[in-house]
């Protein structure tokens, strides 16, 4: 197998890291060669014969389907329909010749493979070497979230960890952050595992040795399209746990009943059960109305708003939460007559860190629909779109957990407990350690809407503020001791 075949092969070794781009590019194509496969062995089956005993018979090279020919005629054909680029060449043809003696013309001697002319159906070279710095681009891209996604996954499993070892950090706010740190792990779990996958499936299936697309549909079926499946259970379930991190905070502030710990089992239900219904729905939409390949093809729009419409609305009522917050914030610093200075460098620490723990940024693209950018547009959407989201468990751990007063309070009662133990160490003595560093570091004097037990100071009118923060009104006493 030649022309085709090399075709796909060089397409795929183009594609190499951005396949979760491009996946679907190369799927499509091997779906259409297929199609026009079949429809060439269907109309050699049924075509009849030339009348004479010496002609070409028709074939097909696994680039275009040629049919029989008289001796020493040219045959042209359409340029193939699978082509990427078929718009472009949708007047092109390509051609062959029969020899005198009935044979097609071999190609420089070699009779393993006939001749042909395919220039005519061959991609411009500038638009050519245009995809091919946009392959480069994006190949760059995906190194750059797969490193964020690998360091969100470290930095969330051991923020995770300080969460569930410590037991002085067990109240409602830090289970809801121990939740969403999960959720943030296994969406960055997902999107790596994906990756593989794909990498692997169009590899061996572009692989020479490997039987032509044998298979394919069910590697297909049971390896893509179940990591589809739980990518979009992992991105919902990370979006559910942004909307509860939202309305806990809109709780704190109106004195709700959803700041209580009671609340905690309706917010796991919510954060991760509700993705399931949602991605039930598109998986039988998806089996009924548009089951082709590895469902990353977004060809019914019906069906891919069943997974797009509840992000959206989460989003939305993340940020309207996020603009409350605010509103809150810029009235209490007012009541409290700080300086403007003070007043605006406060709010500007409170807005910065309330943005990765909302999802604040993909207010920015979330009417941005897949299938309504293009170009520029979509370039910079998916730029801001897969840095962001990538980085975002790494952003979220940071200032959650290691820069938390809280959680550096925890750490330096550990580390002295541990010194204690350790024989020929004086309780004085100086030492360098990460606690010493976060401890001495500008974290430990965040604006208290994240680290409210380092502001002492704060008035009978900062309660909203000590509610949103400090400490969870239902946490028992003994959650709040501070010594050893």
């Amino acid at each position: 197998m030649q022309g085709s075949r090399g075709l796909l092969v060089a397409l795929g070794l183009c594609l190499g890291s951005a396949q979760v781009l491009f996946g679907g590019l190369l799927e499509e194509t091997i779906k259409k060669w297929k199609e026009y496969e079949e429809e060439c062995q269907r109309s050699m089956g049924l075509d009849p014969a030339l009348d004479t005993e010496v002609y070409c018979r028709r074939t097909f090279d696994d680039y275009a389907c040629w049919p029989d020919a008289l001796p020493g005629a040219t045959v042209q054909v359409p340029c193939p329909p699978y082509l990427p680029w078929r718009d472009q060449v949708n007047t092109g043809h390509a051609y062959r010749k029969c020899t005198e003696n009935g044979t097609w013309l071999p190609y420089f001697g070699n009779n393993s493979f006939a001749w042909r002319d395919v220039s005519e159906c061959e991609e411009g070279m500038a638009a050519m070497q245009e995809e091919v710095a946009q392959l480069v681009y994006f190949q760059s891209m995906q190194i750059v979230y797969t490193v964020g996604y690998s360091l969100s996954l470290v930095s969330l499993a051991g923020a995770a960890a300080i969460f569930v070892y410590f037991r002085r950090l067990w109240d409602l706010r830090h289970r809801i952050h121990l939740h969403l740190f999960v959720s943030f792990m296994l969406r960055a779990v997902s999107v790596l595992v994906k990756d593989a996958v794909l990498k692997h499936q169009y590899q061996t299936a572009l692989d020479p040795t490997h039987a032509w697309l044998e298979g394919h549909h069910t590697k297909v079926s049971m390896a893509c399209r179940s990591t589809q499946v739980f990518l979009h259970y992992c991105s919902g379930c990370s979006y559910c746990w942004l909307l509860v991190e939202g309305l806990y905070l809109h709780a704190l502030l109106s004195a709700s009943a959803l700041a209580r710990n009671s609340c905690l089992k309706y917010y796991c239900l919510f954060g991760w059960g509700s993705p399931v219904i949602v991605v039930t729905l598109w998986v039988c939409g998806k089996f009924f109305l548009d089951n082709d390949g590895c469902w990353s093809e977004n060809v019914h729009m019906g069906v891919w708003w069943i997974i797009r419409a509840p992000i959206v609305a989460i989003v939305v009522v993340n940020f309207i939460i996020f603009l409350k917050v605010l509103f809150h914030l810029v009235c209490n610093y007012r009541h409290q007559q700080l300086r403007f200075s003070d007043s605006k460098c406060r709010l500007a620490k409170s807005t910065l860190t309330l943005l990765p723990l909302l999802g604040v940024h993909e207010i920015l693209f979330v009417f941005m629909a897949d299938e309504l950018t293009s170009g520029t547009a979509r370039t910079v959407q998916l730029f801001f779109l897969l840095i962001l989201n990538s980085f975002q468990g790494c952003l979220l751990s940071v200032l959650y957990c290691f820069a938390a007063n809280e959680v550096q309070r925890e750490l330096k009662i550990s580390w002295r407990k541990l010194r204690r133990k350790r024989p020929g160490v004086e309780e004085g003595s100086p030492s360098l350690s990460v606690v010493t560093f976060l401890g001495a570091s500008e974290f430990s004097r965040m604006d208290p809407v994240l680290t409210p037990v380092a502001q002492n100071k704060l008035t009978n009118d900062d309660t909203h503020l000590e509610l949103m923060s400090n400490h969870d009104p239902q946490a028992s006493p003994a959650a709040e001791r501070t010594g050893d």
